[in-house]
């Protein structure tokens, strides 16, 4: 059962303390629905690909809605296989928003995947491409 917060709950920042960075808007309008778009029909080596480019061009919030969507909407498989490629933040990311989104199936399955992939070929070349860039 939820309770009010209470000022105890409430902790100041010490002035030497720095304030946490403002959260950048989630992608509006017609950026939304193409970033969905491409969430869901683009293979995944190239939503990892897309994902760095957007992170490093200072479009977070671009690359972090693609991420959720395609790890809320894409197949485990696609998930199990986007995974190795994104750098850890972005994997960890990935896995929350399949979690919170997946039945308790689709999450074991998810972890099956991850630990005993299917093409251990695919891995090594996954493993490849990222080191690369």
């Amino acid at each position: 059962m939820a309770r009010a917060i209470s000022a105890d709950d409430v902790h100041l920042l010490n002035e030497d303390q720095d304030l946490p960075e403002p959260a950048q808007a989630p992608p509006a309008g017609g950026a939304g629905s193409l970033l969905r778009a491409v969430a869901l029909q683009r293979p995944v080596y190239e939503l990892a690909q897309l994902m760095m480019i957007l992170d490093q061009g200072d479009q977070p919030a671009h690359a972090q809605a693609i991420l959720t969507t395609a790890a809320t909407l894409r197949p485990v498989e696609d998930l199990a296989a986007l995974v190795p490629l994104l750098g850890d933040s972005q994997a960890a990311n990935a896995l929350h928003a399949a979690a919170a989104q997946r039945s308790v199936e689709e999450l074991a399955e998810l972890v099956q995947q991850l630990h005993n992939p299917k093409d251990p070929a695919l891995t090594t070349q996954q493993a490849r491409w990222r080191l690369r860039h």
